[in-house]
């Protein structure tokens, strides 16, 4: 058993190979035993790029940009993994169905009219079955299916999942842009005007423009209500955070500030 020594979710960064695009994937989740270096975190949502899922255990480690980087497999959480292959028209009977499921302690993530990551609980009356998705398939509610990973998870699994466990210990450039934001929360008469000056926001909001381009360029182009509703996302639990929402206008999330 691990001693959870906070209930305040973080975010871990899933390091990626080259050979799959050399970029990393962020995911919720719980430490269960870590310090401020890292430690032992239990993974609180479904990967889509690499085979994590809710409830395994990962060891993560700050990595050269400061951020917790997954370096490890610590245990899995018993889930066996599916995707399920969806239509837009058959979105609001898969949200009936997939909420079944969750009665059940099956966890589905991902976007109406395309693929779910779908963790099928470690329970005999854990659904859905084989026998299931397939009546699903032939009612045209899901377009098809298939295993992904089962309930073991180790390190050579991941590594053919597409992570690389290897510690970063050089920078990412991308997340170093070569111009600095011009950007000073303290000074943005917006946040008075309507009354959000108290310090320990502003500073909230100035630590994410120093950490995030695309909340940087949000905010130097005016567009404060985008910045307000990613902020609210953030304080959510990661469960109830919205799957198609699009926060931040696409000029803002590509290019030098």
């Amino acid at each position: 058993m691990f001693e959870k020594v906070s209930a305040d979710p973080v975010k871990i960064s899933v390091r990626l190979r080259d050979s799959d695009g050399g970029q990393a994937e962020h995911l919720w989740a719980e430490p269960v035993d870590a310090g401020d270096s890292g430690g032992r975190y239990r993974v609180l949502n479904n990967a889509f790029l690499c085979p994590l899922l809710l409830d395994d255990v990962v060891r993560a480690e700050l990595d050269a940009d400061e951020l917790l980087q997954v370096t490890g497999i610590v245990s899995s959480g018993g889930r066996e993994s599916l995707v399920v292959y969806t239509k837009p028209a058959g979105a609001e009977a898969f949200g009936r169905v997939a909420d079944e499921w969750r009665e059940t302690g099956t966890y589905t993530e991902g976007a109406a009219g395309s693929a779910f990551v779908v963790a099928r609980a470690p329970s005999p009356a854990a659904r859905p079955n084989d026998g299931e998705l397939d009546t699903l398939v032939a009612s045209g509610v899901i377009t098809g299916w298939e295993r992904w990973r089962p309930p073991e998870l180790d390190s050579h699994l991941a590594q053919m999942g597409g992570a690389d466990l290897r510690l970063r210990t050089t920078p990412d450039p991308e997340r170093h842009p070569s111009h600095s934001t011009t950007y000073w929360a303290g000074d943005d008469p917006y946040w008075r005007e309507h009354r959000f000056d108290d310090p320990e926001f502003l500073g909230y909001v100035q630590w994410l423009a120093h950490n995030d381009v695309q909340v940087a360029r949000a905010l130097e182009r005016g567009k404060h209500h985008q910045v307000l509703r990613y902020i609210e996302i953030l304080s959510m639990d990661p469960h109830d955070w919205p799957d198609d929402e699009v926060i931040f206008d696409p000029e803002d999330t590509a290019g030098e500030l």
